[in-house]
Order: structure tokens, then C-alpha cells, then sequence
């Protein structure tokens, strides 16, 4: 039976240790053999309207557990002019929403375990992708934390990094 995750579901469920450990598990395999993925793809393509349409995915499996995950997602995308530079604002029907979609197989039988939003999920992946770096490359004293850029992803990696390292200090730059 196919399990459905929306983003209220998966903010409940998740448990942003439990993340990064799954994460790093995920390298180890990777790196010895046991897991593998297809590079990231994205497609860009002019709209009649000026914007862009984008549609990325991603895949990967792992051994242990016998699993593979499928993310995609449907952006239009706007460069809009924010006095002396322009942001790429990202949006999926109209501002303010979004759609990206990840795809559960057990890579044992075939059979599709779960279809589940992605906003938090993704969210949570990429701040603790950033923490397994954090904790593998950073000094393990290391007590301050920069970060480029404040938009959505700043406060997933604070949360995420502050997991393996005691955090004592943030400091962020943004240019919007």
C-alpha cells in the first residue's frame, strides 16, 4: 500500500538526527560500492512569456535499506530586479507555491512504498548533507557558522549543522 507524505506530515516525522545519520549511512555505502545515483538533471526552457520553465530530478538507491528515491520538481522561474541585481524568484501555478514530488521504491520487488511532498523533506536532506560535511571537515572546535545567503535553506543548515557542531555564533550574508 502506497503511503502518502505531505509537508505537515513529514514536519511531524522527522527527526533531523535520525536525517543526518540516514545521510552520512548513505555516503558510507556509496562510497563502498553499495549505493549509487544518477548526476542531478535540469532542464531550462524559454516560455512565451519571458520566464523559464524548469524541471530537475534526482535518483538514488541504497542497499540498506533496499531502497530508491526519485525527487522531481516544476518551477517557472522570474529574474526580477531588485534595485542593482537581479533574484531568480522560483514558483510552481502562481507565487507562493511550489511543486516537488519524491517517489519511494523498494528496490527488492519493484513496489512503490510512498509519494511524498518534498518542501520539508528537502529542506531537511540538504541541511543534513551539509552537517556530514560539517562534520567531516570542519575542526571539531569549530563554535561559528557562516552562512551565504538568508533565504530558504539558511535556517535548515543552522539547524542541521548545529546537530555536530556546538554552535555558539552565526553570522550570515546576504545580499537581499
Amino acid at each position: 500500500m502506497v503511503v502518502l507524505i505531505d509537508n505537515e506530515i513529514a514536519k511531524k516525522v522527522l527527526d533531523r538526527r535520525e536525517t543526518i545519520d540516514s545521510i552520512e549511512t548513505a555516503f558510507r555505502q556509496l562510497g563502498g560500492g553499495n549505493a549509487t545515483f544518477l548526476s542531478r538533471t535540469d532542464i531550462v526552457s524559454p516560455t512565451t512569456m519571458g520566464d523559464y520553465f524548469a524541471w530537475g530530478s534526482m535518483v538514488g538507491a541504497t542497499i540498506n535499506p533496499p531502497r530508491l528515491a526519485l525527487r522531481f520538481k516544476s518551477d517557472v522561474i522570474k529574474y526580477v530586479d531588485k534595485g542593482g541585481y537581479f533574484a531568480e524568484e522560483k514558483f510552481n501555478e502562481s507565487p507562493g507555491k511550489f511543486m516537488g514530488v519524491i517517489l519511494l521504491f523498494d528496490t527488492r520487488n519493484g513496489e512503490l512504498l510512498s509519494i511524498m511532498n518534498d518542501g520539508v523533506i528537502q529542506h531537511e536532506r540538504v541541511g543534513a548533507t551539509a552537517a556530514v560535511a560539517c562534520k567531516y571537515l570542519s575542526n571539531e572546535d569549530s563554535n561559528i557558522l557562516g552562512i551565504i545567503g538568508s533565504g530558504g535553506m539558511a535556517q535548515s543548515y543552522a539547524m542541521n549543522i548545529s546537530e555536530v557542531r556546538e554552535i555558539e555564533e552565526i553570522k550570515v550574508y546576504s545580499p537581499t
